[in-house]
């Protein structure tokens, strides 16, 4: 829902990608930016789209035997042209230390788990 944004890189330049319309064909400089993390440079000023709250929301969960498998229905996911909420993908590890953590319920016998967010009108 990031719409644009004004950043100061590293060298000082202030760059200033997308706006409050949709950007064109090709490479994703705003989500690269966005995603960066700080790494990139410091974003001063951000465009947001804010929507409505969904009427509901559920999460699925999906187990794979790789994250090869769980990065492969994440592009399934996203060529089918379903947009979810959210969808974050977890490795072994990382499952293992959540369970212990907060104790979610996660399955403990796959390489990889995806949390796939749905939301939209009941």
């Amino acid at each position: 829902n990031v719409l644009g944004v004004e950043m100061v890189l590293m060298d000082g330049t202030v760059l200033r990608l997308g706006g409050k319309h949709l950007d064109p064909g090709g490479y994703d400089l705003l989500g690269v930016l966005t995603g960066s993390e700080g790494l990139l440079g410091v974003i001063t000023e951000v465009t947001v789209r804010i929507l409505k709250k969904p009427e509901t929301a559920r999460a699925v969960l999906l187990g794979f035997n790789s994250s090869e498998e769980g990065g492969d229905c994440v592009a399934a996911i996203i060529n089918a042209g379903i947009i979810p909420g959210g969808i974050e993908m977890m490795d072994k590890p990382a499952i293992h230390a959540t369970e212990e953590f907060v104790h979610a319920g996660y399955p403990m016998d796959v390489e990889a788990l995806l949390i796939v967010e749905l939301d939209g009108p009941k």
